[in-house]
């Protein structure tokens, strides 16, 4: 397969930038390609931080700018798409993605204007260009949910366990979570801490349920997802310190993604991936001043 042409043709389709690295050379680069500029540092950041014994793989400067890498396998190829934003690109995201790639102040306007044209995703949409890249270079099909994994369990088996609960509920007309549960479930939110997070809901013998919401299945999903992105921003993200504007950014993306879902299994997905995505947002409010996102996640202090 030519892979220079396949990048250049998936940007063209899609709009996301997308590289072409062998080893840790590039070989191909959107957005060098289209500022006629050769960035000095080699996703530095990147190699260093990413899992790549997991294939595909992310790799985040915050929560705001994410890569993806997908690696061909039996070569030394490696494909890189993003920067992937999930919020509008404020001149902070501008800042942060110059200086990581430490690219000249001339270039500031070139870059702005190019970074606010890539469209904005969650990082379940992300996931998805992921597991396109994997399926058309490796011929693999794969569960966006396998890029979720719970360090003891599955996440199908547990998106099962939180069905079957759900499906318990409504027969046995348990219509309300108590006070107790949410409480508990946005108090993780509120602190940030993914690992408590994940076993707290595989833990839990209750489910978000609310009273009947709509006269299909598939809309009462989607309504009781609008309640729960709405109470996790207000009462989880925004407390643990989201910045209150970016928090109502991700509530709109997050419902708009939803209602273009079909399947009642596609919005649980989506909204255990949410409750992921804000809780790791929390925890990035609560780095310490003066130290790096790298430095952070390495645990170097």
């Amino acid at each position: 397969m030519d892979y220079i042409n396949f990048c250049k043709n998936y940007f063209a389709v899609t709009n996301m930038p997308i590289d072409l690295m062998e080893n840790n050379k590039p070989v191909y680069s959107t957005i060098s390609t289209l500022l006629t500029y050769q960035p000095e540092k080699t996703y530095q950041v990147f190699w260093t931080l990413s899992p790549t014994e997991q294939n595909p793989c992310f790799c985040r400067y915050s929560p705001d700018l994410e890569y993806g890498c997908v690696h061909i396998e039996g070569t030394d190829y490696y494909v890189i798409i993003g920067p992937s934003f999930s919020v509008p690109v404020s001149d902070a995201l501008i800042h942060e993605y110059i200086r990581e790639n430490a690219i000249p102040a001339e270039y500031r306007e070139a870059v702005a204007e190019l970074l606010c044209s890539i469209p904005i995703l969650s990082h379940q949409q992300f996931s998805n260009h992921l597991a396109l890249l994997h399926m058309s270079l490796n011929g693999k099909v794969m569960d966006t949910s396998a890029l979720f994994k719970h360090p003891e369990q599955d996440v199908q088996e547990l998106k099962k366990q939180q069905a079957q609960k759900i499906a318990a509920n409504m027969e046995n007309n348990l219509l309300h979570n108590t006070y107790h549960f949410e409480k508990q479930l946005w108090s993780h939110i509120q602190s940030g801490n993914i690992k408590n997070l994940e076993d707290f809901l595989a833990a839990s013998s209750s489910t978000l349920t609310e009273g009947k919401l709509a006269n299909t299945p598939l809309r009462q999903a989607k309504n009781l997802f609008i309640i729960t992105v709405v109470k996790t921003g207000m009462l989880g993200a925004i407390p643990g310190g989201v910045d209150v504007e970016k928090t109502y950014q991700l509530i709109d993306l997050y419902i708009q993604e939803c209602e273009q879902l079909q399947t009642i299994e596609a919005v649980k997905e989506l909204q255990y991936s949410m409750l992921i995505d804000f809780c790791g947002r929390t925890a990035e409010t609560h780095i310490p001043e003066g130290v790096s996102t790298e430095i952070n996640q390495h645990g170097i202090l």
